[in-house]
């Protein structure tokens, strides 16, 4: 959408605790988007989000999306919503089956296709296959589908002492609770009672609960409410972690949300009217430098 040169452009300077990497990338890509969403759901005032890397390299931007607007002459009545039409609900091939001559038994037993619908699974694909990682931890990679194993090979990547207890990787002081789960299966309240014993044993004093599996929004919120120091991401935690490595940052600290760099304080400066300097925050992230230009 255009913006008129009238109209101010409120603008974000958000830097990843990343070196930098290519804007084409995947990795970066992936990460540019996340950063824009959070930070356009925490500062609804905002158009702009622009993403730099730990020296100041650009990675990306990310603009607000607008709804395309109404033509002053209305919409095309082709186009104009209209009610569908309603169509009578007939019998399935498997419902055409007459209830009473499975009863009667002079009646042929029908074949199986007739009656029942095609249940068969899809061939489950494991949790590597379903992630872009880097060359060097896929090949080292023994089990696919171990999520411990591969979150130990994304911090050993990162050149980070890592040690593995069971469930839980631990490195600098911090605890990843891995949840033996398969791709979007759902990740039940006892799972989850399980991760918090985990983390506590552990001893850490940060920790973050990761599993390929389906977590309830609302569980997983109220039990960050009541202990902020363990926090909880799905499948995309790893991806995320994957994409820091390939980028010279940090996993663990991306495992939870995309790490950011702390902006030291704004020097006193002359009020102007086309550019401030300040601090905001994206929900739980560390201050971004903010402009208005």
């Amino acid at each position: 959408m255009p913006v008129s040169p009238d109209i101010p452009v409120r603008e974000t300077v958000v830097r990843l605790d990343v070196e930098g990497g290519d804007p084409d990338a995947p990795e970066v890509q992936r990460l540019v988007r996340e950063v824009g969403a959070r930070t356009f759901a925490s500062m609804p005032d905002l158009e702009v989000v622009v993403v730099r890397g730990r020296s100041g390299r650009l990675l990306g931007s990310s603009r607000r999306p607008h709804p395309a607007p109404i033509p002053p002459a209305g919409l095309d009545p082709l186009l104009a919503p209209s009610p569908s039409p309603s169509f009578a609900r007939g019998p399935r091939p498997s419902e055409h089956v007459e209830v009473a001559s499975l009863m009667d038994p002079r009646v042929a037993p029908p074949q199986l296709k007739q009656v029942f619908e095609d249940t068969t699974r899809p061939e489950r694909r494991p949790l590597a296959d379903l992630l872009d990682l880097p060359p060097g931890v896929r090949n080292k990679l023994g089990d696919p589908d171990d999520a411990v194993e591969l979150v130990r090979l994304l911090v050993e990547a990162a050149g980070l002492p890592v040690q593995v207890q069971d469930d839980v990787v631990l490195s600098q002081g911090q605890a990843i609770v891995m949840l033996r789960s398969h791709f979007g299966d759902p990740v039940t309240p006892p799972m989850l009672n399980h991760a918090y014993r985990r983390f506590i044993q552990s001893g850490a004093s940060r920790g973050v609960v990761l599993s390929p599996g389906f977590m309830q929004f609302l569980d997983v919120r109220r039990r960050e409410f009541l202990d902020p120091a363990l926090l909880h991401a799905g499948p995309e935690g790893i991806q995320r972690m994957a994409d820091a490595v390939s980028l010279g940052g940090n996993p663990v600290s991306f495992a939870a949300a995309p790490a950011l760099v702390v902006s030291p304080p704004a020097r006193s400066q002359p009020p102007s009217r086309k550019r401030f300097k300040g601090h905001v925050r994206v929900s739980s992230a560390l201050p971004l430098e903010r402009s208005n230009r």
